[in-house]
């Protein structure tokens, strides 16, 4: 599947975005495949993070690269397992609620 590589600036916290809008404290490269399943997949210290795409404005398009359909399914398998979990939240506070 064809996904386009970004570049996006990031800040250390909250905070620091909020007082220093303009000094951003680095960037950072994703992969987005938009059409047909909109996944953002992205390499941070050490581990890759799969999410579903969210709104990409101000980002620089680098290009456009070939991603295989294993690795897309991998990450589409990680975002609908992280989904279920997250379908659970209830009984997880449930359970720590001692």
């Amino acid at each position: 599947m064809k996904a386009k590589v970004i570049e996006q600036d990031f800040f250390d916290g909250q905070i620091e975005a909020l007082r220093h809008p303009d000094r951003p404290s680095g960037s950072i490269r994703r992969l987005v495949v938009d059409q047909p399943i909109g996944v953002t997949i992205t390499v941070w210290n050490g581990k890759v993070i799969a999410c579903r795409s969210s709104n990409f404005t101000g980002c620089a398009i680098l290009g456009e690269v070939e991603v295989p359909d294993e690795l897309i399914a991998q990450a589409m398998n990680c975002i609908m397992a992280e989904e279920r979990l997250t379908a659970q939240k209830d009984k997880f506070e449930a359970l720590m609620s001692i």
